[in-house]
């Protein structure tokens, strides 16, 4: 097994900008193995579109891979553009910021920025994970998930364990959470994993609507009603601009991308003339809506 998948990794990194194009037995003459065995990895590679056929036994890379390639965008524009946000809003807010990630199971916390004011919890600190039911963070991640989905992750991780007398413990309880969190846009923690500890956090998402990671802003308990909602739209703001950097880090890539791709050559087709009008088609684009703030980002 541990040899196909090296193999399988070495056929993929013959793929390159100055070669972007192989035969099977080209393949198999570079990486010294047999022509049936690098057929049978090619064809794998092609069965889940990681490699795309071009023409009788010649292949590029597949569609699925620039998927994932987007995903790799998305992460290098969090951390390219995340810290320089956060400090800002760690500032606004005097408060402490998390950028948080869910890898399926648990939360992990992959920036944080520490306010004049803000508390510090210390399994937040950056690679920390956390049960992602008891933080705002998790909750925002968990919110977009078929429910099914959600019972299944969050039992996978852990289950519903509780940090404090104030963590969620029923998935009854949480399955109410989530549809609150859904219809308001932002969740909250309200010492449900630290006590004394309270927090708010939104979805950062990519350019389809998923969310990719969560921003939150935590503070002491005493504070947190009196603050949460002039805190929150700093908070969103900086989400929309990380969100705004992300598809452009996308879309760039994606351009690069197009100036390589070989596009198969089109045959017209023979079709029959009609004199039934055809529809009309366009493309709306919606201007970029003016955003306005107390907070300069």
């Amino acid at each position: 097994m541990l040899n196909t998948i090296v193999r399988t990794g070495q056929v993929l990194e013959l793929f390159t900008r100055s070669r972007p194009e192989w035969g099977v037995t080209e393949i198999a003459s570079v990486l010294g193995v047999p022509k049936s065995n690098a057929h049978e990895i090619v064809s794998s590679l092609a069965s889940i579109d990681l490699l795309r056929r071009t023409g009788r036994s010649r292949y590029r890379l597949g569609w699925r891979i620039m998927t994932m390639a987007s995903e790799v965008v998305e992460a290098r524009a969090l951390r390219q553009h995340a810290p320089e946000y956060m400090r800002r809003l760690a500032r606004a807010t005097h408060e402490s910021c998390h950028l948080a990630v869910w890898d399926g199971r648990r939360l992990i916390f992959v920036a944080r920025v520490l306010g004049d004011d803000g508390v510090v919890q210390q399994h937040a600190e950056a690679g920390s994970m956390l049960f992602a039911h008891c933080t705002a963070s998790g909750k925002v991640l968990l919110a977009d998930l078929p429910w099914d989905e959600v019972v299944d992750r969050v039992e996978r991780g852990g289950g519903l364990v509780a940090r404090t007398q104030h963590s969620i413990t029923s998935f009854d309880v949480l399955r109410e959470e989530l549809a609150l969190v859904r219809e308001q846009g932002w969740g909250t923690n309200r010492e449900e994993a630290d006590p004394g500890v309270s927090g708010v956090a939104v979805a950062v998402r990519q350019p389809d609507g998923r969310p990719i990671a969560a921003l939150s802003v935590s503070m002491a308990r005493e504070r947190f009603d009196g603050l949460v909602r002039l805190h929150l739209p700093l908070i969103r703001k900086i989400a929309r601009r990380l969100e705004k950097a992300i598809a452009e880090e996308i879309a760039l890539a994606e351009r690069e991308e197009i100036r390589e791709v070989d596009y198969p050559e089109v045959r017209p087709l023979a079709v029959e003339r009609s004199t039934k009008p055809t529809a009309a088609s366009s493309l709306a684009t919606a201007s970029p809506l003016s955003q306005s703030s107390i907070l300069t980002v």
